[in-house]
């Protein structure tokens, strides 16, 4: 029987410390570098590179910063109204 490899925790990064990997990127840090300090994979540093566009305009469309700060993904309300109302 072949020994299983152990499965790894997911590591989610909220939406600040993503907008950090966009910013350090963009300053020319090595990707391997900013993936080691997010204990993160390379691909992933890839894809929210990627996904900058995306991700700078969903942040600017949060009423708060402090919202930022704690929040992890892009999802949006399934219910707008009700949550334009809050």
């Amino acid at each position: 029987m072949s020994a299983m490899s152990a499965s790894r925790k997911r590591k989610v990064l909220s939406l600040e410390q993503k907008l950090e990997v966009c910013r350090l990127v963009e300053s020319g840090e090595s990707l391997r570098k900013i993936a080691e300090s997010f204990a993160v994979g390379l691909s992933t540093v890839s894809d929210i590179c990627h996904s900058r566009r995306q991700l700078t305009d969903f942040v600017s469309h949060i009423d708060t910063s402090s919202s930022c700060s704690s929040r992890k993904s892009m999802k949006k309300a399934s219910n707008s109204a009700l949550d334009s109302a809050i």
